[in-house]
């Protein structure tokens, strides 16, 4: 049976892609990435109204903290299969190793790392909270804005990027184009499913690269919907 709606689903799928004229390709700047700390920031902002800052409870701002320090690390570097692999092992090799320390001597590292995070007072009121939620939420909209004015079409004879409030159009031929899809932060894919798609049209040397371009392999499908009539060269990563 199960087979039968995985075949069934993917019928769906084709019969939908073969009513599509264009694919609308939109990148993003990494700052996207930062919407778990906007939905905490107005999360704890809720929260926290109504209690002064020395009656809140520290462990709120303490998760603050590690959204705000975990998703700049998502943002800063780039974590592929291997590098993920590596950390994923290197964190539980840590565990181990601390555990194994705290059985033979009186040291007990996660004893003082938990001691450590329970004496950090990070006290804030609604106010810091709504306040870096407002600031997100500004550069969201500028984001979103420019994501309206600045993206790429795809339809089956040619590239078009439309830039520009005045509604500036580039044109490129799209036969014998490559394209190859990238996921090279697996972080990054996890928050948005997102990646990168890397663009040569036949008459241009350099590449056009789009990163950070949400659900990646939905469009990577429609492309390939797109384009099947014609000779071009979609790689997956």
């Amino acid at each position: 049976m199960s087979g039968e709606k995985e075949s069934q689903s993917k019928g769906e799928e084709k019969s939908r892609d073969k009513d599509i004229d264009s694919v609308v390709i939109r990148s993003w700047p990494k700052a996207v990435l930062l919407y778990p700390l906007l939905g905490a920031s107005v999360l704890f902002g809720f929260l926290s109204m109504g209690s002064a800052p020395e009656k809140s409870s520290g462990t709120m701002g303490l998760v603050f903290l590690i959204i705000l320090g975990v998703n700049l690390f998502v943002m800063t570097f780039e974590f592929n299969r291997i590098k993920s692999i590596a950390l994923f092992f290197f964190v539980v090799a840590f565990i181990f190793a601390a555990l194994f320390i705290s059985a033979k001597t009186d040291i007990s590292i996660l004893g003082w790392l938990r001691e450590a995070m329970a004496g950090v007072k990070a006290w804030a009121n609604s106010s810091f909270y709504f306040g870096v939620a407002i600031v997100l939420g500004v550069l969201f909209i500028f984001m979103f804005a420019h994501t309206r004015i600045n993206y790429w079409e795809v339809t089956s004879n040619e590239l078009i990027h439309h830039r520009g409030m005045l509604g500036d159009v580039e044109r490129f031929p799209a036969p014998n184009v490559r394209i190859t899809k990238e996921i090279n932060d697996i972080f990054e894919f996890g928050l948005l499913w997102s990646g990168s798609l890397v663009i040569v049209p036949a008459s241009e040397k350099k590449a056009i690269i789009l990163e950070t371009v949400p659900r990646i392999n939905e469009v990577e499908r429609k492309l390939k919907a797109v384009l099947s009539e014609i000779a071009v060269d979609i790689k997956g990563d």
